[in-house]
C-alpha cells in the first residue's frame, strides 16, 4: 500500500497493488444452480429501467430493455441471459 502525499503533507488516498495471479471471475452470493459469474447492470440502465417501470409493468420494462438495448447495456438477469440464446434461435 502506498500513502500519496501533496504540497500540503500525507493524503487520506492510499493505492493499493495486487501481486500475484488474478483469480477467476467467480459466482456471487448464495447460487444454488447458476455457475456464471456476476456482471453488474451498468448504473445508466438502471436509471432508464427506473424511469419506464413508472408508467409501465417491470416485466414489460425489462422485456422492452432486452429487445432494445445492447447486451452490455441491458439489464442483468442470469436466469434470462442463460436462455436468451435459445429464445432467438441459438442452439
Amino acid at each position: 500500500m502506498t500513502w500519496l502525499d501533496d504540497s500540503s503533507g500525507p493524503s487520506s488516498v492510499a493505492v493499493v497493488e495486487f501481486y500475484g495471479v488474478q483469480p477467476p471471475a467467480s459466482v456471487h452470493g448464495n447460487v444454488k444452480k447458476l455457475m456464471t459469474p456476476y456482471t453488474r447492470t451498468p448504473a445508466t440502465t438502471m436509471d432508464k429501467v427506473k424511469q419506464a417501470a413508472v408508467h409501465a409493468a417491470p416485466k414489460a420494462v425489462y422485456n422492452e430493455c432486452l429487445l432494445s438495448m445492447e447486451h452490455d447495456d441491458a439489464p442483468r438477469n442470469s436466469q434470462f441471459d442463460e436462455a436468451l440464446p435459445a429464445a432467438e434461435g441459438a442452439p
